[in-house]
């Protein structure tokens, strides 16, 4: 039988999607390879990976190149276009796959055979509901649900990164997710995220943490040669004071624009003492947002920091001594950022998200992301926790990390790739 992959929304960045499919399959590749029911898979790449060499961005990306089971598909097709509706449906109706693995919601509504529906959140529709937007955007919006509806409707199996996106489906879209006892219940699945293997095996940057990490029977030490690095990369960066910490790609619904106005209400109160380091990397959509901080106070004063593009060996280290990472997302799907920041026992400050909450429990401090002065007060109070609350909370986050591994999220998409 032969199966597809749609990976086009790959690129060779440690963040968001491309970060997810690189973990996911690091672990899900070994298994295709091991099963009997797929002897043909196709990956489904996007053109503009063509000219890479894959093997420098993707580790288990020589078991592709080696094994005659896989074949690799540049697709001509862009997502979000009119060519996804067309060209990839031209293209999958060629290759007359068993079975479709849509990674995400963006799939040719015409195509009429089996296929996986994964959708990992709905953010751009819930955004509709937060002002006005213009004829553009909202057609936009439009379109996307009737995709989703449709893929949906017609899919075998629908997959759910996170609690949160079967609940705004089901209340956004008028779908059931739920209730398997009616007719109108569509097959489902949540599944979560796994960490990079960085933060589960860089050895630490910050001696301090040493003991915690050790007293809860991680093998992770004090490593001199990280703490080198960090003092290296915090030169770099121009590190000089206590730092907090934004990670992920700078979108609108990130809310940066309130988090930076919200660190000037801060820094008021703390006598400019703190830092801001804000890594990741722009949005093209959302470019405006350099402006804003451009203008700021705190930026001209070299207290608000731009950490674009960095390797994903740095990031940890960066975790390893930064005084909290803080998320002021409008909405999300899941939250990487915030397992990733628990791995590495960072304290976390973030929006009061139901997917947030799901996800950590009472071991973060919430804010709401809507109000500056609640987000600069909640800021404060983490800034003024006791060591031993501190040291509380590290353990807790850490602890929690033990379900989200890429090993047994490859194992359950394996399971519903085989049974569907």
């Amino acid at each position: 039988m032969h199966l597809a992959i749609d990976l086009r929304f790959y690129k060779p960045e440690p963040y968001g999607l491309s970060f997810y499919i690189d973990g996911l399959f690091g672990k899900l590749t070994p298994l295709l390879l091991t099963q009997n029911k797929y002897s043909k898979i196709t990956l489904i790449l996007h053109p503009s990976t063509k000219t890479l060499n894959l093997n420098d961005y993707l580790s288990w990306w020589p078991l592709i190149e080696k094994n005659t089971k896989f074949e690799i598909l540049y697709s001509n097709s862009e997502y979000y276009t009119i060519s996804e509706q067309t060209v990839l449906l031209k293209e999958l109706n060629t290759l007359k796959p068993d079975l479709v693995y849509f990674f995400t919601f963006n799939y040719p509504i015409l195509y009429r055979e089996r296929f996986i529906y994964q959708v990992l959140d709905l953010t751009p529709i819930k955004e509709s509901f937060q002002g006005d937007l213009n004829f553009k955007k909202r057609l936009k919006i439009w379109l996307m649900r009737r995709v989703l509806k449709f893929g949906f409707n017609n899919s075998s199996y629908n997959l759910f990164l996170g609690s949160q996106t079967p609940l705004d489906s089901e209340n956004l879209l008028g779908l059931n997710f739920s209730d398997e006892s009616k007719s109108s219940y569509k097959k489902n699945k949540v599944i979560w995220a796994g960490l990079n293997s960085s933060y589960t095996s860089q050895n630490l940057a910050v001696a301090e943490k040493e003991k915690l990490f050790l007293k809860n029977k991680s093998k992770l030490s004090f490593d001199y040669k990280e703490s080198l690095k960090l003092v290296n990369l915090k030169e770099k960066l121009r590190i000089t004071k206590p730092y907090f910490l934004f990670v992920s790609v700078w979108k609108s619904h990130k809310n940066i624009d309130r988090l930076i106005e919200a660190f000037n209400i801060f820094q008021s109160k703390n006598q400019n003492k703190y830092q801001l380091v804000l890594a990741g990397s722009v949005d093209q959509k959302n470019r405006q947002i350099l402006d804003k901080i451009d203008a700021n106070d705190q930026f001209k004063k070299g207290n608000i920091l731009l950490a674009q593009k960095l390797p994903n060996d740095d990031l940890v280290r960066l975790h390893d001594g930064s005084n909290g990472l803080i998320m002021p997302s409008l909405s999300e799907g899941f939250g990487l950022s915030l397992i990733e920041a628990a791995s590495r026992m960072n304290l976390v400050i973030c929006s009061d998200l139901f997917i947030f909450r799901d996800i950590l429990g009472e071991s973060a401090i919430y804010f709401n992301p809507l109000s500056i002065e609640d987000m600069a007060e909640k800021w404060t109070e983490l800034s003024l926790l006791t060591e031993l609350e501190k040291q509380r909370r590290q353990e807790n986050l850490f602890k929690l990390t033990e379900k989200f591994n890429w090993p047994s999220v490859a194992s359950e998409i394996l399971e519903v790739i085989l049974k569907v």
